[in-house]
């Protein structure tokens, strides 16, 4: 890992400041001068297969998942996952960034949660069990590369469906602590997710994609996350747009980014960060940490090395 952030780091201190702010959406345009592709943080997402057009394995949904209590039968089934998206990677191009799994949001105890099916259980334990063991399969074991990137989300309280736009939960110390935290903290801290995906909704009145303590101090000073956080699709813009938490999106960006988010699923921090930076709403060296996160993840899977040395590269089209 320190080599490929130190890598990181390296090619970021070679961009221009155009360059560096155009790497945070979720589709990274080339910057052919550096020799890098383009990239999508969004290829897909795999809660119980891979998303993909063509011959592709649909698992159980993982409510169905977790009612085996088996924890390495979810790894046998997200191996198998991964070992698809390598084929459609290898076959035609797949990107190997994930959107999931695992959803770890505690709606699962009140049926009328729209997305009841894509967790594993409402005991918080369960999930954090099921949840690390099909992190594993995705990301694979090998000490030097990622297989592909996996993604716990949606953080955090994010358990209703047609108001998270809106809508900011009420959460009480104890119940933060002991029931909707401790499946993301086992992501982090036993199943070494590499991407947290930050949710629409309001924690207490604070937008999640704008909140320091649970992108920063909670995610990466407690837990000690080493990924990058990205935002559901156009929640920066939400910031502003229907939390009403600014007036502006450049300040929206800014807050986003200084919070700790580093991709945003959609355009709303390449089109606004270099206002923020012109309005002193946000530092360069802060954009600069910010693109080396999501940098060391795509060194990690391989995609900047062009003789693909990742190891899953032998995994046949035809497993």
């Amino acid at each position: 890992f320190e080599a490929a952030r130190k890598r990181a780091a390296g090619l970021v201190a070679k961009m221009t400041l155009a360059e560096k702010i155009s790497q945070f959406g979720n589709r990274a345009p080339a910057i052919p001068r550096l020799n890098m592709p383009a990239f999508n943080y969004y290829a897909s997402e795999a809660l119980h297969g891979l998303i993909h057009k063509g011959p592709v394995t649909s698992f159980p949904l993982p409510l169905a998942l977790g009612c085996t209590w088996n924890p390495s039968l979810l790894h046998r089934v997200f191996t198998a996952v991964s070992d698809e998206i390598w084929a459609w990677h290898k076959k035609n191009g797949q990107g190997l960034a994930m959107f999931s799994p695992p959803t770890v949001n505690m709606g699962t105890r009140d049926p009328r949660w729209g997305r009841i099916g894509e967790n594993y259980s409402e005991d918080p334990l369960l999930v954090g069990k099921m949840a690390v063991q099909a992190i594993h399969g995705i990301q694979g074991d090998n000490p030097r590369y990622l297989k592909s990137v996996a993604c716990a989300k949606h953080f955090i309280a994010n358990d209703t469906e047609d108001d998270r736009h809106t809508t900011s939960a009420t959460v009480d110390p104890r119940s933060f602590w002991e029931y909707y935290s401790r499946g993301f903290e086992a992501c982090v801290r036993d199943g070494h997710v590499f991407t947290v995906m930050c949710s629409y909704n309001e924690m207490n009145g604070i937008p999640t994609t704008a909140n320091p303590f649970l992108l920063t101090e909670l995610l990466r000073n407690r837990w000690g996350f080493r990924g990058y956080v990205v935002s559901d699709c156009d929640a920066v813009a939400d910031i502003m747009h229907t939390h009403h938490f600014v007036p502006t999106y450049a300040e929206a960006s800014a807050l986003a980014v200084n919070a700790g988010c580093d991709i945003t699923c959609g355009n709303t921090l390449p089109r606004f960060l270099g206002e923020a930076v012109d309005t002193m709403l946000i530092r360069e060296e802060t954009i600069d940490h910010s693109l080396t996160r999501s940098l060391t993840g795509r060194i990690l899977l391989g995609d900047l090395d062009p003789q693909d040395p990742n190891p899953y590269h032998s995994i046949p089209i035809s497993s």
